[in-house]
């Protein structure tokens, strides 16, 4: 089986200097704060949160992520999987975003050309072995934690990891949600300081909670 590349964009998050960029799969609502997936089947209320899609964000990342991997791991996931949304905590480039700017971005992988359809557990183990190839220091936190989102099933995700940046290497920590519906993984990634933890987390956990069936 050709490993499924979820979750490479939880990289992308590294957006201290850079805006947003996306494949569109979903509309928005700015005054009722809901993001309304249709191939998911669900919305998402995002309110606390700073909706992104601005389309120069990228290119802009793909340079700087693919910049930090030899191995040329990242550059074919970019290839294959679309990120559609970022969700800030701060506006982007403001003082309160610096170092690290907690996000949640939305990413979709078309798993249709796989040998051979792709379930929930294949596409978990998939990314849980490509994952330390790819993370300096990755390490998964707690195992996979399966649960129904409004019918649908859906894993939770949670480790930690090394980024570099600049001079700097920053310490991240990760929640991940997973769908696979129609052939496709949805995967919901929340990043944030691992040093902050213990108030981000619930934060993004929160953010997970949100869901409502369209």
């Amino acid at each position: 089986m050709k490993r499924p590349n979820i979750g490479i964009f939880s990289l992308i998050a590294i957006a201290v200097i850079l805006n947003c960029a996306c494949k569109k799969a979903q509309s928005v609502d700015p005054n009722s704060r809901l993001i309304q997936i249709p191939s998911l089947g669900l919305s998402l209320n995002y309110e606390g949160w700073i909706y992104n899609d601005n389309p120069n964000m990228i290119n802009q990342a793909q340079e700087l992520i693919s910049e930090s991997d030899n191995s040329g791991t990242i550059k074919k996931a970019l290839e294959v999987a679309g990120i559609n949304f970022f969700l800030f905590e701060h506006p982007v480039g403001s003082p309160e975003s610096m170092p690290f700017n907690t996000n949640i971005n939305y990413t979709v992988e078309d798993l249709s050309n796989q040998p051979r359809k792709i379930s929930l557990d294949d596409y978990i183990s998939a990314a849980t072995g490509l994952y330390p190839t790819v993370f300096q220091k990755y390490e998964m936190i707690k195992p996979p934690k399966k649960s129904k989102v409004h019918g649908m099933e859906s894993a939770l995700l949670e480790s930690k990891f090394e980024q570099p940046l600049g001079n700097q290497i920053l310490k991240l920590h990760n929640y991940q949600l997973v769908f696979i519906v129609n052939q496709k993984a949805h995967v919901f990634t929340g990043t944030f300081l691992h040093k902050e933890a213990g108030g981000k987390g619930p934060m993004v956990l929160d953010l997970f909670g949100k869901f409502a069936k369209l």
